[in-house]
């Protein structure tokens, strides 16, 4: 493999929850979605794990200090082009996925 940045990207595989703490799960369209995009853009993309009942457990808090669970599977992809293995394009992807995911997921 050349040279280049690895990329993850965290997405979560359940909603926020509800009022009653129920979390639905997030459609499989939506995933591929995200991946196609990726792939498009990086020529691959790989996920971790494949399945819900693999996903990993993340745990972070917020600027309040509540604390958030999350179930998610990471999709990775690697820059080797130049352009896209400075940090400047880093801040970018980060920017631009994060606010793509947002309204998605």
């Amino acid at each position: 493999m050349a040279l280049g940045k690895r990329y993850e990207i965290y997405l979560p595989i359940e909603y926020n929850p509800d009022e009653q703490g129920n979390r639905l799960p997030i459609e499989e369209e939506k995933f591929e979605q995200t991946y196609e995009e990726l792939w498009q853009e990086f020529r691959g993309v790989t996920v971790m794990p494949e399945s819900e009942n693999q996903a990993f457990r993340g745990f972070w808090f917020d600027e309040f200090g509540e604390l958030f669970r999350d179930k998610v599977v990471t999709a990775i992809v690697y820059a080797t082009d130049i352009n896209k293995s400075d940090s400047s394009f880093g801040k970018q992807l980060i920017f631009t996925r994060k606010g793509s995911n947002r309204k998605r997921f």
